[in-house]
C-alpha cells in the first residue's frame, strides 16, 4: 500500500517537511483529489488482488486435485504468506504425495500452483506464515491497531464459498462495530475455563467486530481500507492518532477569521487553551503578530472586549482580525499551519509586514498556505 511520506521541499509530494512552506495555487486546488471515492476504491482493490491467494492441499490422483482451505495474503518480502492457523491441515497424506500450495492469481485469470510449507504459527492468535516457492508478489504493508475506529469503513477481499464457483477473489465492504479484547474476564471463577485462563495470562489483543456479511472461505482475508494509501507526519501515519493528539499538531487561518465575543486575552488564548492564564505568553503572541498596535488603540487594552454582542465590545476590520488570528497561531506553536488566504483583506503594505512575521512564525515547521496572490506565493519554498 502506498505511503505519502513527507519530501525534500523541491519535489513537493505529500506533506512537506518541518521548515518547509509549500504554496497551493487556489485554481490547481481545483483538481487536487479529483478522484472520486469510487474510483480510488477500485484502484485500492486491483492492486490488493494481486497479493491475495487461496491455500489448500494439492493432489494430482484426487478429483478435484485442489481442495481448498482457506484465504492468504502476501507479506514481508512477498514470499511470505500470512492466514489463519485453524484453517490449515494438521496432516498432510504424504503416501499420495499430498501438498500444501497457493493458487496464485495470474493476468489472464487463470491460477498458478505453488507450493507452500509452514514457517511459523501461532495457535493463541490463530495466526500462520507460510514460505511460498517461485517470484514474490506485491507484498501488503501491515498496520497498527491504533489506526482503526470503531465506525470505520473496511474492505476485506477472499475466496467466498471456497472454489464452488472458480478460484476467483471476491471483495466484501463492511464496518468496525466494535473492538474488544479476545479474552473476556468470566463473571464466576466456576466459569473460567483453561483457554481463557492461558488467554488472559499470557496478554489479550484486541479484535474487530465487523458488521458485514462474510461467508466460509473468508478465513485468512486482508482487511484494509478502502481508500489507497497513507498520510503520515514526521514517518507517523496520521491514521494512529487520537484525534485531540493530531488536531494538536496543527493550526489554521481561514479567509474569514473566527470572531469570539470575549476580551483581546481570550480571542487569542482560543490558539491553546493551556495558555489561557499566561498573560505574558499571550502578549508575547500578539507582538509577534503585530497585533500589539491594534490592542494599544483600545479602551481596556488586553481585557477589551471584541465583537458585536456585548455594548462595550468593539469590532475590528477584517485585516485586524486577521492579525489577531495570526497572535493564536504563534501561541498555538503546531508544527502544521494551514493558511487559506491569509492576507485576502490586507493592502500590500500589511501584507508584506505580515508575510515577514510569518517568516518568523513558521521557522522550524511546517506551512501550507491556500492563495490567489502571487506576492504571497513568493516567500514559498514550494509552489
Amino acid at each position: 500500500m502506498r505511503s505519502v511520506r513527507p519530501s525534500r521541499c523541491p519535489a513537493a509530494r505529500g506533506v512537506p517537511p518541518r521548515g518547509c512552506v509549500a504554496i497551493l495555487a487556489a485554481y490547481w486546488a481545483l483538481f487536487a483529489g479529483m478522484p472520486a471515492l469510487a474510483d480510488n476504491t477500485i484502484s485500492t482493490i486491483e492492486r490488493v488482488k494481486g497479493s491475495v491467494v487461496a491455500i489448500g492441499t494439492f493432489q494430482q490422483t484426487r478429483a478435484p486435485a485442489f481442495q481448498f482451505r482457506a484465504t492468504g495474503f502476501a507479506v514481508g518480502d512477498g514470499s511470505l504468506i500470512a492466514t489463519n492457523a485453524h484453517a490449515l491441515p494438521v496432516t498432510l497424506d504424504s503416501e499420495h504425495r499430498e501438498t500444501l500450495v497457493v493458487l496464485v492469481p495470474t493476468a489472464d485469470r487463470r491460477s498458478q500452483v505453488r507450493e507452500v510449507r509452514q514457517l511459523a504459527v501461532d495457535l493463541d492468535a490463530d495466526l500462520a506464515v507460510l514460505k511460498m516457492n517461485g517470484p514474490p508478489l506485491r507484498a501488503l504493508k501491515l498496520g497498527e491497531p491504533d489506526g482503526v475506529r470503531e465506525g470505520q469503513s473496511v474492505l476485506f477481499t477472499g475466496f467466498p464459498i471456497g472454489n464452488v464457483l472458480g478460484v476467483f477473489a471476491a471483495t466484501h465492504r463492511g464496518m468496525v462495530a466494535a473492538i474488544t479484547p479476545i479474552a473476556i474476564p468470566a463473571p464466576m471463577a466456576a466459569q473460567l475455563d483453561l483457554r481463557v485462563f492461558r488467554r488472559l495470562t499470557t496478554g489479550s489483543f484486541p479484535v474487530l467486530q465487523l458488521d458485514a456479511t462474510a461467508y466460509p472461505g473468508n478465513s485468512g482475508s486482508p482487511l484494509y481500507d478502502p481508500d489507497e494509501g497513507s498520510v503520515e507526519m514526521d514517518g507517523l501515519n496520521l491514521k494512529s492518532l487520537a484525534m485531540e493528539d493530531l488536531r494538536r499538531q496543527i493550526a489554521v487561518l481561514f479567509q474569514s477569521p473566527v470572531h469570539f465575543n470575549a476580551s483581546v486575552a481570550q480571542n487569542i488564548a482560543m490558539g491553546d487553551l493551556r495558555m489561557a492564564k499566561d498573560r505574558a505568553g499571550i502578549e508575547a503572541a500578539a507582538q509577534a503578530a503585530g497585533a500589539d498596535g491594534i490592542v494599544e488603540r483600545l479602551p481596556r487594552g488586553y481585557d477589551s472586549v471584541l465583537g458585536t454582542w456585548f455594548q462595550e465590545g468593539t469590532d475590528l476590520s477584517v485585516g485586524e482580525w486577521q492579525r489577531i488570528a495570526l497572535a493564536r497561531a504563534f501561541l498555538r506553536q503546531a508544527p502544521l499551519i494551514i493558511f487559506d488566504e491569509p492576507t485576502s483583506a490586507m493592502d500590500p503594505w500589511a501584507e508584506a509586514d505580515w508575510m515577514k512575521r510569518f517568516r518568523r512564525l513558521v521557522a522550524g515547521r511546517t506551512a501550507l498556505i491556500i492563495t490567489h496572490r502571487f506576492t504571497t506565493a513568493m516567500f514559498a519554498d514550494a509552489i
